[in-house]
């Protein structure tokens, strides 16, 4: 709980700093419902692929993720007054680089614990943009909605 105390109040103090950003029309064009979609996605994935212990697999979806979060941070959101971009630089890349070291290490306790608190930096992001509304999870591996194996090749 404190985590997500911690991750509210750097949300909100980074919300009263400026920041650089590009051009407002290249930030306009940035499909940021896109992005957030695919976070979701490649975050789910990821989930399903570490908890069956396929890694390479799971470093694929995080390399995803990465991307993403990365082409999120350089577009210089800002949505509703809010500093997406800002926020996502500042709260979700370190989860990211965390969970590196989790798969890196093949290490299935670690990631659970770094995982969660994944998931729970995408809801404190959430809540403090005023989009408490959408909360991720993480997966539950009994039930795949997805047309794909996610445990390792044989």
């Amino acid at each position: 709980m404190k985590t997500t105390h911690a991750l509210l109040l750097l949300a909100a103090s980074l919300a009263f700093t400026a920041c650089s950003r590009p051009p407002a029309a290249e930030a306009e064009a940035f499909d940021l419902v896109g992005a957030m979609g695919d976070l979701q996605r490649w975050t789910d994935k990821l989930g399903r692929a570490a908890e069956v212990g396929n890694w390479p697999l799971a470093d694929f979806y995080l390399h995803e993720i990465e991307e993403t979060t990365e082409a999120l941070v350089a577009a210089g959101i800002v949505y509703h007054d809010q500093p997406v971009s800002q926020l996502t630089g500042a709260m979700l890349e370190p989860a990211v680089h965390v969970l590196e070291n989790a798969v890196k290490a093949r290490d299935a306790e670690l990631f659970r614990r770094d995982y969660a608190t994944f998931v729970q930096t995408c809801n404190a992001c959430h809540a403090a943009t005023d989009f408490a509304f959408i909360r991720i999870t993480a997966p539950d591996v009994a039930v795949n909605p997805w047309n794909q194996d996610f445990r390792p090749a044989p």
